[in-house]
């Protein structure tokens, strides 16, 4: 692991627009739920285990604070941080 992976994750056009389809899709295919429903879908379908309470109220906050309230924006700024998370990146 060396810092350029980092800084690909954070910057490469390739995971902006992956974390743009992600955001997009969790809008679509979760439209109608509460964002406490859309963040565990999300953890279900990124890291394929169920989000915790702390998880949730982190995720909240994060989308709360993000974009200047924009929802698409702070959507695809939380996908990004969900897609940079270690837990994305390395196989226990």
């Amino acid at each position: 692991t060396i810092a350029p992976q980092a800084l690909f994750m954070l910057n490469h056009p390739f995971m902006l627009e992956t974390a743009k389809a992600l955001a997009q899709r969790v809008q679509r295919e979760v439209a109608a739920a509460e964002n406490e429903t859309r963040i565990a879908w999300l953890y279900e379908e990124v890291f394929g285990r169920p989000v915790t309470q702390r998880e949730t109220e982190i995720g909240l906050r994060v989308l709360r604070e993000a974009a200047s309230g924009e929802e698409s924006a702070a959507w695809r700024q939380y996908c990004q941080v969900l897609l940079c998370a270690n837990e994305f990146l390395y196989v226990d």
